[in-house]
């Protein structure tokens, strides 16, 4: 197999997978609160990738030294993956995810990103019926 090849087949593999997680959390969110998920996802999150730093003995003393840096990356972080829970609680998986992380994904200037991100998102809505 060559090496495009296994890029491409990867790819799929990866492509897959995504699908598969976001159907899943699609139905587990119809019985589990958002607000569970994520603080047990991003609970996991820092336990797993603390105790990660500290076997590999990173020093944690320059993050911490800048307490308002990790808490804006982190709600900036936080943001986007708690809106897509939302948006899968309350939409199909597909349109879930393309309203948090498809529209910006757009090459040419601010003004064309801006106007396609607007034209999307009411094209978006009008595809799921909504207002």
């Amino acid at each position: 197999m060559s090496s495009a090849s296994f890029g491409i087949a990867l790819l799929l593999v990866f492509s897959f997978s995504q699908a598969a997680r976001d159907v899943f959390f699609a139905s587990a969110l119809q019985v589990v609160p958002v607000a569970l998920v994520a603080a047990i996802a991003f609970g996991l999150t820092v336990v797993l990738f603390g105790a990660l730093a500290q076997v590999r003995g990173q020093k944690l003393g320059r993050l911490l030294s800048r307490p308002r840096e990790v808490l804006l990356l982190n709600v900036s972080t936080a943001m986007p993956w708690i809106s897509y829970l939302i948006a899968l609680q309350h939409l199909e998986p597909a349109v879930a995810w393309s309203q948090t992380f498809g529209g910006h994904r757009t090459k040419g200037s601010a003004r064309e990103r801006r106007n396609f991100r607007l034209n999307g998102k009411f094209k978006i809505f009008l595809t799921a019926g909504l207002p």
